[in-house]
């Protein structure tokens, strides 16, 4: 494992942010290493984890990953901005350290915006994993449909995405002031410069438990993405009443 930065910028920056999470963290890692397209830089941000995920990431000997530690547990919005800031790829893919990315998840998203220039975001179907349970979960490959869904929910599950790394350029970042909907809140800042696209095909098992963020602050997580509706329907100029 190398935790300098690369000197030859990859194509793709995958970033994922590590808090504790060693039971699923091996097949997580292993799922990013072993894709059949090879040109990425893998960040992994260490988020204070006091459990063996720090030791778990140590025993890699890959050049492509790059370690950060933070100085104890900042939390995911932090963590998730302070790797896309050191990214160097054109694209940039998310992933969480309990999910399992299919073999040739990279690949396909690459080529769809190889073939897309003016998407902006490639998201893809995936296996909801609960349990021994498997569930595939379809999206919609749709750009005006993905962005019409964004009226009433997030349109992508979040760590299913690659994006083209505007984010510099743009002056956008996951915003702290929507914990635990910062995802939601960056689809509706993403959606007027480009493409909201699909793979039909999935791609990622996305593991539901308990412990997930998402489950912890349901009611929370409510509030806040009313907050985010409203302000999107304001960018497209609807003029509504509370009752609408």
């Amino acid at each position: 494992m190398d935790n300098t930065i690369n000197q030859i910028s990859p194509l793709v920056s995958v970033v994922m942010s590590v808090y504790n999470s060693q039971n699923y963290l091996r097949e997580a890692i292993d799922s990013v290493l072993n894709q059949s397209f090879t040109d990425f830089e893998f960040i992994i941000i260490n988020d204070g984890s006091i459990d063996n995920s720090l030791s778990i990431i140590n025993s890699y000997c890959d050049s492509r990953i790059i370690l950060i530690e933070n100085d104890g547990n900042k939390g995911l919005i932090y963590s998730l901005n302070k790797g896309i800031k050191i990214a160097k790829g054109k694209y940039i893919a998310r992933m969480d350290a309990d999910d399992i990315c299919l073999p040739n998840r990279f690949e396909l998203q690459v080529a769809q915006f190889k073939s897309n220039p003016n998407a902006i975001i490639v998201g893809s179907d995936y296996y909801l994993l609960n349990g021994d349970k498997e569930t595939y979960i379809k999206n919609k490959n749709d750009s005006d449909y993905q962005k019409a869904v964004l009226l009433f929910t997030p349109c992508f599950c979040h760590p299913t995405v690659m994006m083209k790394n505007v984010f510099a350029e743009k002056n956008i970042t996951y915003d702290k002031d929507y914990i635990h909907a910062e995802d939601y809140k960056l689809w509706t800042d993403l959606f007027d410069f480009g493409e909201f696209l699909n793979i039909d095909k999935p791609l990622l098992k996305y593991r539901h438990h308990a412990s997930q963020i998402s489950n912890q602050k349901n009611e929370a997580q409510l509030n806040i993405s009313k907050r985010i509706r409203e302000n999107y329907l304001n960018s497209l100029k609807f003029k509504l009443s509370e009752k609408q």
